[in-house]
């Protein structure tokens, strides 16, 4: 579980990440039913946020109007928000849907994920779209992930409209469609062991986390850092939620096993995930992957871009080079850093239209009216497929290994060897040899 701070400001934004908020949320509590901040506020903040933490937007309760709702995502997309939030109140569920395979495909071409949301209290109101559609609805929508969320503000909270074993039955569905899953909704320090046993990727806060606990004051950093550290013992198991008295299905110590995945490389969660799954076969396993949403973790690169485009006629063509080393990488062999040089180019032809079309290898597709192209991403990509798949220290000039010794005599002296084993049925034929 990781925690999203919703923030109103770049103040409060500062104040979420120095409490250690994996995300800050962007809305506008002003507005009726929670609307969405201004862009210059949502820019600001997501210039501010560091790529290791993600900058989402909320839209809020969003009007049955799907022109509008999919315009307010395209800005979402091209401020280059994490994610865009949009809620449903009092709707029809085929409006719903289309609303949000609308926001989908105005998505396209940016790297901003789509979360579909439903609020638990919506029964409360004449035509209330049931909030117990949220699975159904993200997944026949194409959504990235869902966010169950309340409205009321009168003392109740999530738990209040939802019982704890149907709340993690929509959030195991959702993890095995493959979406991230976020619950929010008035959730206290008083909630967490639930929470914990529901076990959602993301735990929405804010009045949790603001000065007395008032949602309508400003988010206070020592509450976020005292939420996060609480959140964080029950997601790593530190503190037990599993033998409380509860009506969910109790599960022992050795029957659910946290595997904390932070500051380790992939070969070090695949190896202590190996190693427990040796040791304990019929447990349940979870693994804690920081910052899932990024595949690579270029942080310490000096990599120089040259982008040459020419015009022929109607043709226009892109060659674009890159050469440099990234840094502080993990050596595959013993784990320490090292630096790899790295060099490599691309041509594409540039192409203008009026339709909405994917790039691909060969063409990049841009709008008919734009006179600029953001090369950010076709770099970046450059540089991830170029990364050697195997990141080793290289031989000295007497062909022996840089790597680290004693981590290599550690390495040797727990590797079993596989005995060699002699087939008597093929030992005749080492004697044979080849005659012109």
């Amino acid at each position: 579980m990781i925690l999203m701070v919703s923030v109103q400001d770049l103040y409060e934004a500062k104040q979420a990440l120095k409490g250690g908020a994996d995300i800050v949320d962007v809305k506008n509590l002003q507005e009726a039913l929670v609307g969405s901040a201004h862009p210059n506020v949502v820019k600001q903040v997501r210039d501010e946020v560091p790529s290791a933490h993600h900058a989402s937007v909320t839209l809020g309760v969003v009007p049955n109007q799907i022109g509008t709702v999919a315009m307010a995502v395209y800005a979402a997309g091209v401020i280059d928000a994490t994610s865009v939030k949009v809620g449903f109140m009092v709707s029809d569920y085929e409006l719903a849907l289309e609303t949000l395979q609308a926001s989908k495909e105005a998505l396209q071409g940016t790297n901003t994920k789509l979360i579909g949301s439903l609020f638990a209290d919506n029964l409360l109101h004449d035509g209330g779209l049931d909030p117990d559609l949220m699975v159904k609805l993200a997944k026949e929508s194409n959504c990235d992930g869902f966010l169950i969320d309340t409205l009321v503000k009168d003392g109740r909270n999530l738990f209040d409209f939802f019982p704890e074993e149907r709340l993690k039955e929509m959030v195991m569905e959702g993890k095995e469609l493959g979406m991230s899953t976020a619950l929010s909704g008035h959730l206290k320090m008083s909630d967490l062991d639930e929470l914990a046993r529901v076990n959602p990727d993301i735990v929405g806060v804010r009045g949790a986390v603001c000065q007395k606990g008032d949602r309508d004051a400003r988010v206070y950093w020592e509450s976020v850092a005292e939420f996060k550290t609480q959140l964080d013992l029950r997601a790593t198991g530190e503190i037990n939620v599993h033998n409380q008295n509860s009506s969910s299905t109790q599960t022992s110590d050795n029957d659910w096993i946290v595997i904390d995945g932070t500051n380790k490389n992939c070969a070090g969660i695949i190896a202590e995930l190996s190693d427990q799954i040796s040791k304990t076969p019929t447990s349940i396993l979870e693994v804690i992957i920081p910052d899932v949403l990024n595949t690579y973790d270029l942080k310490d690169v000096n990599i120089s871009a040259t982008a040459i485009i020419s015009r022929n006629a109607e043709e226009i063509s892109l060659n674009l080079t890159i050469i440099g080393e990234i840094n502080n990488l993990h050596c595959d062999i013993c784990a320490e850093n090292l630096s790899l040089e790295i060099s490599a180019e691309t041509n594409m032809m540039i192409k203008k239209t009026n339709e909405r079309l994917f790039s691909n290898d060969e063409i990049y597709y841009i709008q008919k009216n734009e006179n600029e192209i953001n090369l950010k991403q076709l770099i970046f990509e450059l540089i991830v497929l170029n990364i050697p798949k195997k990141r080793r220290h290289p031989l000295d000039i007497l062909g022996n290994s840089t790597c680290n010794k004693e981590m290599i005599e550690l390495v040797n002296k727990y590797t079993q060897k596989e005995r060699e084993s002699s087939d008597p049925r093929w030992d005749a034929l080492k004697d044979l040899k080849l005659k012109l």
